[in-house]
């Protein structure tokens, strides 16, 4: 019997903040067959059939010559505690924390290395966890970091979550809600330029979907690479000038 997951540490949703949203919303209704829905008068949300996937709006005045970036939520139980504890780690408070009507409560936080984050409760409670991402979705995220171990000790307490070494060529660790693999923290490559999360969207054929990105405005930062026995990659910069991940799985189901 598997150990039980805990809601606390769970990727849920994630905002493309973007300096053109109709530009990025056309881009990824295009490459990831994502269709599209206004919400309020300021937000689109990307919808596949009927699962909401992520949202995209305008970067705010103050953000000014900020690239494009995406943005991911993630679960805690309590929203304000979680905002007390960020400041007692070294982190900071980027917005909030505040209520998202009928949504729920979230803050956008800076951990110590610089990285950005969104803390977020559901007012509604969260829907059950599938056990593996759709084609079409984010499947894994990343902590592109300068500091790793810095890095492990602040989400450990903020979330909970426990690390575990991968045998990988380079330094790559786990991060793990019980059994359940969450996302990873690694050296930040020198191409990224600052410390951030990175996504992955999951997709049939690595090399169809990179040349279709290209084609619509993207451009990749390298050729597909294999990672052996999980799957391969291929990092792109969308048009808005965001990076995110395309991932094909090469695991068996």
């Amino acid at each position: 019997m598997s150990e039980q997951k805990t809601s606390q540490g769970r990727f849920v949703w994630a905002d493309l903040m973007a300096t053109d949203p109709t530009k990025a919303a056309a881009f990824y209704s295009e490459l990831m067959n994502w269709s599209t829905a206004p919400w309020g008068e300021h937000y689109t949300m990307f919808k596949l059939g009927e699962k909401g996937i992520a949202g995209t709006a305008q970067l705010p005045p103050q953000a000014a010559g900020v690239p494009s970036h995406w943005l991911q939520y993630v679960t805690v139980d309590d929203v304000d505690a979680a905002a007390n504890k960020v400041q007692e780690l070294g982190g900071s408070i980027l917005m909030g924390p505040m209520d998202l009507p009928d949504v729920g409560r979230s803050v956008t936080i800076r951990d110590p290395q610089g990285a950005v984050i969104i803390l977020f409760r559901s007012s509604h409670g969260e829907k059950p966890e599938s056990e593996q991402p759709g084609m079409g979705e984010f499947c894994w995220h990343e902590l592109l970091t300068d500091d790793i171990e810095k890095s492990k000790a602040f989400y450990q307490t903020l979330f909970g979550w426990e690390f575990e070494k991968a045998e990988m060529p380079m330094e790559y660790w786990i991060g793990k809600r019980g059994d359940q693999q969450t996302c990873a923290i690694m050296a930040r490559p020198e191409m990224v330029p600052v410390n951030t999360w990175s996504s992955y969207l999951l997709v049939e054929d690595i090399h169809e979907a990179k040349a279709r990105a290209e084609k619509l405005g993207a451009t990749a930062q390298m050729e597909p690479e294999e990672v052996p026995q999980y799957g391969i990659f291929a990092p792109i910069v969308d048009p808005v000038g965001a990076m995110v991940l395309l991932f094909q799985s090469t695991m068996e189901s």
